[in-house]
């Protein structure tokens, strides 16, 4: 029996010279059908993808994460294991992925990887056999091109950030270029953030509350908003940092951490996590984290701070600040800036109540991420999105929403293979544009390389690629849109621009298109195939009210939570 795995950064390109004499070829990433009916054909075997993952596999990531809480707290209240641990869940769901697969593998097979991989860590643990690794590179060759690959990527603005958040993590240099603030004099509300969307997000509920005083403290250039409303300040966290180490709460804490590690190697999959070196990289996050910790101590203490609204309680720099002023009493909201969040599936319920922004997410939040439903308000923002679409002679324009695929392992240039040349000849059929529409986190310059891969010269002269923020004229102009699973259908949900969801590319374990199919958001795609019938569909396409996908809106609640001042008890 022989095995072949295709790592998730193998180029498609390497999967013909892996010859023809397996009995089960994996993907251990996920690519397109298009791809997968190629690298059939050349290997004489079927391509399977991981197994997904499913409720009792939800509840061991949470079994494992909740197990080091409550075991290293500062004086602050702060849980720094669930600090540092916030984005271990991705590995956890991969290391349980690929349990699953372990378990369907006998023993003696032969088993084969197309290039090394951390799941090549991972497997070896599990199945305690050796994996041959077919193509081996050089160490110190495979950094640099890593390296060039990223420089070739992106801007030097963005370059700028990645370098700032892996070697000034603590902002010890950027504190002398971000200057000293001299503190406001009426009180805020403070909106931590660090990222372009859930800073929008943040505004929008700025604008709502136009009585209010809010404060935008980003944590990265990446959140930072040059045309915010005029009741927001923005600044940067970095200008709150002071000189100085916690060295002497470093060591207590460090000691505590050391203690807990110690009992978290007897479960495999921390284990695992401890052969990939993550547990090991524990002690430098903490010291890192106690000095974001302390910036914004520094804040609370300068700035007339009176509540935390915040739109990313999963990132731990964001979540700090709403932790910090819990426990000084003072209301605090969260919400998510996107349609949905899983990882309340297996994530703590934090002091406060979780903003809804629709029916739909607090119906996915209480009955599948099983959130208490008092802990959930329906208390949207205002949104323009509910006004009547202007009125045009014919659109200008088909819109794919594309996304960070590779986050999740996906192969964005054979998604692309799939999508886009049967989208580009409707708009060439149809003497429209097809806009390749980007999420903030991808690479314009890579994504273009990728489009004039993946389609003809005569379907490259009706695309565009464009990474603007979206805007009511793009809406305006559409005549469809497709995506896989982005946000940005219940966007166009609510400005009753058909949306189509390509089902077979969702990779998804958080079953958002399940949510967005069950809740009406747009119709399902179910290949490739079916793409050049979506003019027809378009015919028989119910254009619903999108009440069930925003507000209604409620500037009263959101002022009667804002002004609490007692806290609620953390739900676990």
């Amino acid at each position: 029996m022989r095995i072949l795995l295709i790592s998730p950064d193998a180029p498609s390109e390497n999967v013909a010279s892996c010859g023809t004499t397996w009995n089960r070829v994996v993907d251990l990433g996920m690519a397109g059908q298009t791809a997968y009916q190629q690298w059939s054909q050349l290997l004489h075997c079927p391509i399977e993808k991981l197994p997904k993952l499913d409720v009792e596999d939800f509840r061991r990531v949470r079994e494992l994460l909740f197990s080091g809480f409550d075991r290293v707290r500062d004086a602050y209240g702060l849980d720094w294991w669930e600090l540092l641990s916030i984005d271990f869940h991705q590995r956890l769901e991969r290391i349980l992925k690929l349990q699953k697969l372990a378990g369907q593998i006998e023993p003696g097979t032969k088993i084969f990887v197309t290039q090394t991989c951390p799941d090549t860590v991972v497997l070896q643990r599990l199945l305690r056999t050796p994996i041959q690794i077919l193509a081996k590179g050089n160490a110190t060759w495979e950094r640099i091109r890593h390296y060039a690959d990223v420089a070739s990527k992106f801007s030097l603005r963005d370059l700028l950030q990645i370098f700032g958040d892996k070697f000034d993590a603590g902002y010890r240099l950027r504190r002398h270029t971000a200057g000293r603030r001299k503190p406001l004099q009426g009180p805020v509300v403070l909106l931590p953030s660090a990222y372009v969307n859930a800073s929008r997000m943040l505004m929008q509920y700025a604008r709502t509350l136009r009585e209010e005083n809010f404060l935008l403290v980003t944590t990265r250039p990446s959140g930072w908003i040059t045309d915010p409303p005029s009741n927001v300040t923005v600044a940067k966290l970095a200008s709150y940092v002071r000189r100085g180490k916690p060295r002497q709460e470093f060591e207590i804490l460090r000691r505590q951490l050391y203690e807990l590690q110690q009992g978290l190697r007897d479960p495999e999959e921390f284990a695992v996590l401890s052969d990939l070196d993550l547990l090991n990289a524990l002690p430098r996050m903490l010291l890192v984290g106690l000095e974001i910790r302390n910036a914004w101590l520094n804040l609370l203490a300068d700035e007339p701070v009176t509540g935390v609204l915040c739109a990313d309680d999963a990132n731990s720099r964001t979540l700090m600040p709403l932790l910090l002023a819990a426990g000084r009493g003072l209301p605090v909201l969260s919400c998510h800036h996107g349609a949905l969040d899983g990882r309340y599936r297996f994530r703590r319920v934090h002091p406060g109540i979780l903003l809804a922004k629709s029916r739909m997410e607090k119906k996915y939040l209480v009955t599948s991420c099983g959130v208490a439903r008092e802990k959930v308000e329906l208390a949207p923002p205002h949104s323009d999105s509910f006004l009547p679409p202007p009125t045009l002679a014919r659109p200008s324009s088909i819109v794919f929403f594309s996304e960070p695929y590779e986050i999740l392992g996906g192969r964005c240039k054979e998604f692309y293979r799939d999508v886009l040349p049967p989208l580009a000849d409707i708009a060439s059929q149809h003497d429209l544009e097809l806009v390749v529409k980007l999420h903030p986190m991808e690479s314009i310059r890579e994504r273009r390389g990728f489009v004039e891969a993946v389609l003809s010269p005569p379907q490259r002269q009706c695309t565009r690629v464009v990474d603007r923020p979206l805007s009511d004229d793009l809406f305006a102009q559409t005549w469809f849109a497709v995506t896989v699973v982005s946000t940005t259908a219940v966007d166009c949900a609510l400005r009753q621009v058909p949306c189509f969801l390509c089902q077979w590319l969702d990779n998804s374990n958080y079953q958002y298109q399940e949510q967005f199919l069950k809740s009406g958001v747009g119709p399902a795609l179910a290949s490739p195939a079916e793409i050049p019938g979506i003019p027809r569909a378009l015919k028989h396409h119910f254009r619903g009210s999108g009440s069930e996908f925003w507000g209604p809106a409620s500037t009263v609640a959101l002022q009667r939570l804002l002004r609490k001042r007692e806290t609620m008890a953390a739900a676990v």
